[in-house]
């Protein structure tokens, strides 16, 4: 099931698929926002149906003024339906696999609908997980679900195969007569390319040999007086010397 709502200023305001339940029904239910435009809405209800034909249906309903009378859309009621013919058929998918490539893929889904009759627009949307498709590496085809004549299907891989590269996205339009093959669809996955991540080496940095034992200390009370008094003495032979020039 698909159902897209449309609000009177043209956008989507709700866009879901889902699954029926285990009694074959779906039900949906939303709230209209109080700022919504006020005019008339549009729900699009899309039906695929397995082993059985597409049905879509589109239905109206009013949204009003806050504090006004509601006034139903002209067309209310059952909604307008189409069916889409011929009838359904079913395809297959195959997975091939390089060396060294093992195990399954699975496939997500996705269908565009063309546009027919008093529809407007080409219904696209991604089926429900439950609709993924598993496929063994090599082994044997895996069956599609049942669709319409003229149904586009993509199939994406969401699970890869172990050592496997992503295979790109395949799409194919279903075609073929009614009870026999449809499509058979084969995609490989070629072995994943090994990536390899240089790690740089820590800078080396070059020191010179200390010499001298380390940073200048200041030097000790005791030794800074012996220096001192070498230096008076100094000063006093050389006053003396001159003297004894002056007085010979």
């Amino acid at each position: 099931m698909h159902v897209v709502v449309t609000y009177p200023d043209g956008t989507r305001q709700h866009n879901i698929a889902a699954a029926t339940g285990a009694d074959g029904k779906f039900v949906y239910s939303w709230t209209v926002e109080s700022n919504a435009r006020a005019g008339i809405s549009e729900v699009w209800v899309t039906v695929l149906m397995p082993h059985l034909d597409t049905a879509i249906a589109d239905y109206h309903f009013a949204i009003g003024v806050a504090g006004q009378p509601c006034n139903p859309p002209p067309n209310e009621g059952p909604g307008n339906g189409v069916w889409l013919l011929p009838g359904p058929v079913t395809g297959s998918v195959r997975k091939v696999c390089d060396h060294g490539v093992s195990g399954s893929a699975v496939f997500r889904l996705s269908v565009v609908l063309p546009a027919f009759g008093s529809q407007r627009y080409a219904d696209a949307f991604t089926l429900p997980t439950s609709s993924d498709v598993s496929v063994a590496c090599n082994g044997e085809a895996a069956e599609l679900p049942t669709l319409t004549v003229g149904i586009a299907l993509t199939l994406h891989e969401v699970q890869l195969p172990a050592g496997a590269a992503r295979a790109a996205d395949t799409t194919v339009t279903m075609d073929g007569d009614i009870g026999q093959a449809g499509p058979a669809v084969v995609v490989n996955n070629a072995h994943a390319t090994a990536v390899v991540t240089a790690t740089p080496k820590p800078a080396v940095t070059r020191r010179l040999a200390q010499t001298g034992g380390g940073p200048p200390q200041p030097a000790p009370l005791a030794l800074a007086l012996v220096i001192g008094g070498l230096l008076a003495l100094s000063a006093s032979a050389i006053l003396a010397g001159l003297g004894r020039k002056r007085h010979p």
